[in-house]
């Protein structure tokens, strides 16, 4: 975010962004998220004692990118960004809720979704 609004050193320019299964979190449950127990799943135990003074808790810009004082994602400083996400990934739905909200900021590079698709494979025991 920073990199959008403030020059980096000898005039470097980004070009591209990589989020490689982001970890984002929040207050609310999204996609394939239970509603039930959601503040006490993991992510919102572990950035509650990684981070415990964190103004907002779970819905600080951190690790929220959607909370309500969070930047607007319009100004990202790059001009490309792929999300990769696994499709049996428990954190899946995180990352497609952060490409749609890149999205729908208004930002104007150009975003990619990579999935890869995991394959079931059955185990067979020898004896």
């Amino acid at each position: 975010m920073r990199v959008g609004t403030e020059p980096l050193p000898c005039d470097v320019k980004i070009l591209g962004a990589i989020f490689s299964h982001p970890y984002f979190c929040s207050s609310e449950p999204i996609g394939s998220e239970v509603v039930t127990g959601h503040k006490q799943r993991l992510f919102c135990l572990v950035w509650d004692f990684v981070y415990p003074s964190a103004s907002g808790g779970i819905d600080n810009p951190m690790v929220n990118p959607f909370a309500p004082k969070a930047p607007s994602l319009d100004g990202l400083g790059c001009s490309k960004i792929i999300v990769c996400v696994a499709s049996e990934d428990k954190i899946r739905d995180r990352g497609v809720w952060y490409l749609e909200g890149v999205r729908k900021s208004g930002w104007q590079g150009k975003l990619e979704l990579f999935e890869e698709q995991v394959m079931k494979t059955k185990s067979v025991i020898l004896t």
